[in-house]
């Protein structure tokens, strides 16, 4: 049989201390037929988008090393950044990834799931493709209240967790974990520092839109922000069906609503790893992809480290 892999995209709530970092990537080393990818530390966010391949049969050994590392580290009474979060690790997602189906990876999240709830006494929500609950296939819904608002939450029937205790965890708090699509995160940021501005923009664009009225791209999810580091306000994206949803045409749309408002685009990001077509898709390098979407005006992009052929070549 081919050989399958699963890729897992753990979200920590933590993006300033660099030694509790790689402590977390150190507590996976030992772990058979697992690659990291990818580590995307925002200080501001306070929030590391974490990206590694793993078999089937070593998730589980995976997921454990993980979740004992940063219940032992993080304590979330003391958590503070930009990105809303619930728990130490906010969501554990898993990608198919090679020989291996969307159906297979939803089995593999409940087993999953089962074995945090129980062995560390977090509440788990499943989410995405692993849930049939609508109010838990997004996860801006489950997460809604954030950490301060758990108990509170949890204890309302309706969000009653799937797997764990059903209070939360006191340092920990609780964690989504679910099988979805390849998913790209692309933040956009604008020339001025007027946050009801990129809230207008990521409402134009977003699915959900606003005011009962649809926005312009399927698939898309998207918020405005104020990022410090960055000296602009950002219009921060998840593209959650990264195949059938371009990046040159949200940058675009971006470019021409900001215009529309009095302001200009300052840069862009890609947070985390982006496959190779989808950077590609109109332009003939790595180059011009860069140039045309702005990818070093906010911080350097490397494609060795964030595309993830190149990635998986030069490991």
């Amino acid at each position: 049989m081919p050989k399958q892999l699963i890729e897992c995209v753990p979200n920590i709530s933590e993006g300033k201390d660099f030694q509790k970092l790689e402590r977390f990537a150190d507590c996976l080393k030992n772990v058979p037929t697992l690659q990291l990818l990818h580590l995307d530390a925002d200080p501001i966010a306070n929030r590391t988008v974490m990206s590694f391949v793993v078999s089937p049969h070593n998730l589980e050994k995976a997921a454990t090393a993980l979740y004992s590392s940063v219940l032992e580290t993080i304590d979330m009474r003391q958590h503070h950044g930009l990105h809303p979060r619930m728990g130490a690790i906010d969501v554990f997602p898993l990608v198919p990834f090679k020989n291996i189906s969307l159906e297979e990876c939803i089995a593999f999240s409940l087993k999953m799931a089962k074995k945090i709830g129980e062995e560390f006494s977090i509440p788990v929500f499943m989410y995405a493709y692993s849930t049939q609950n609508s109010l838990r296939q997004k996860l801006h819904h489950i997460r809604k209240g954030e950490f301060e608002n758990l108990a509170q939450k949890l204890s309302q029937s309706e969000w009653k967790p799937d797997y764990g205790p059903i209070t939360p965890h006191p340092t920990f708090g609780a964690t989504a974990i679910g099988a979805r699509e390849l998913m790209i995160a692309f933040n956009v940021g604008l020339n001025t520092k007027d946050l009801s501005v990129a809230q207008h923009i990521a409402a134009k664009l977003r699915e959900s839109g606003s005011g009962g009225k649809p926005g312009l791209f399927k698939g898309v999810q998207a918020m405005g922000w104020i990022h410090q580091a960055y000296n602009c306000t950002q219009v921060s994206m998840n593209l959650h069906h990264a195949t059938q949803c371009s990046l040159y045409s949200l940058f675009s749309e971006i470019e021409k609503l900001a215009k529309e408002l009095g302001t200009t685009v300052k840069g862009s990001e890609i947070v985390g790893i982006v496959p190779k077509a989808s950077l590609l898709e109109q332009a003939s390098s790595y180059e011009e992809a860069i140039q045309k979407l702005k990818l070093n005006a906010l911080r350097s992009f490397d494609p060795k480290q964030q595309v993830i052929e190149e990635v998986i070549t030069h490991s």
